[in-house]
């Protein structure tokens, strides 16, 4: 869907990544006649490109970008995207911890057989912030990546209270 604004807001639209496109990506891209940057993106920075305007030269906002491979392009907009994936494969390890995977916490579908991540990368949690694995809670984006920075805090600090009523009570 954003990718179909954009491409009716511009007839010159290239498309950086820091790392390389799905294949469906890349064919939803050329049907609207982006170019792709070959190499991934390395940096970042604005600067300002001298044109001539009316006998006199003005200072143009550029955006300035370099590439992993050394090379760079200028452009006049960046629109940077976050993508929503979270980063949560380091916790895999923690299902050897618990006997329950996230199927069991959200009766729902699990990752990789005796994992407690959920095929998408998100850990499950229960209305508590519980996970699969007993004595481990988690909260904000790592559950859920569509929640913002007040969300996630928020989320946080709900998982935080669940944490302090079981020490507290246990």
């Amino acid at each position: 869907m954003k990718l179909r604004l954009l491409g009716r807001w511009t007839d010159d639209l290239t498309v950086l990544s820091d790392a390389p496109l799905a294949s469906d990506r890349v064919e939803e891209l050329a049907g609207l006649g982006a170019t792709i940057a070959p190499v991934p993106l390395s940096s970042v920075a604005a600067g300002t490109t001298a044109l001539p305007h009316g006998g006199a030269t003005i200072g143009m906002p550029r955006v300035r970008t370099m590439f992993v491979d050394g090379t760079t392009a200028e452009y006049e907009t960046l629109i940077a995207h976050a993508d929503a994936t979270p980063n949560s494969g380091f916790l895999a390890p923690l299902a050897a911890l618990g006997s329950t995977t996230a199927e069991a916490v959200t009766g729902g579908s699990a990752g990789p057989a005796g994992s407690f991540l959920a095929p998408d990368g998100t850990i499950p949690v229960d209305a508590m912030s519980t996970t699969a694995v007993p004595g481990v809670w988690a909260a904000g984006t790592v559950t859920d990546p569509r929640m913002r920075a007040m969300n996630a805090a928020a989320a946080g600090a709900s998982a935080a209270a669940m944490i302090t009523a079981y020490l507290t009570l246990s």
